[in-house]
């Protein structure tokens, strides 16, 4: 019976440890007057996942560590167009959009239920 309880708490932490070392991103990129490129990425402790989107842009994720990830987003020709950092755990990730607006990128977060899109 000890076996059995020491296994039940290995497997516990180790479930707990996973789910730590996960972060989720979560939000929209809205590039012009087309329609929001929602998205949901989870990426782990020292990944980077990239969302590919309309018109060549790309938004990149990177969890450096288990407190601090980095959102950042490209333009048509690869270029930085802003970079955001997040820091406390992992899982407080709030949600954020991008709006990429007559050439102008607008970053908000946490995004609101009533997020003008671009005016035309």
């Amino acid at each position: 019976m000890r076996n059995f309880v020491a296994i039940m708490v290995l497997l516990s932490s180790t479930s707990v440890t996973s789910k730590d070392t996960m972060a989720m991103f979560s939000g929209e990129v809205r590039i012009g007057a087309s329609d929001p490129h929602a998205f949901d990425v989870v990426a782990a402790i020292g990944d980077s996942e990239s969302v590919k989107l309309e018109s060549g842009y790309v938004l990149e994720l990177n969890v450096p560590s288990f407190n601090r990830s980095v959102v950042t987003l490209k333009g048509q020709d690869g270029d930085v167009l802003h970079t955001s950092t997040f820091t406390g755990p992992l899982q407080d990730r709030p949600s954020f959009a991008y709006q990429v607006c007559d050439g102008g990128v607008r970053f908000v977060s946490p995004v609101p239920a009533d997020l003008a899109a671009c005016s035309e």
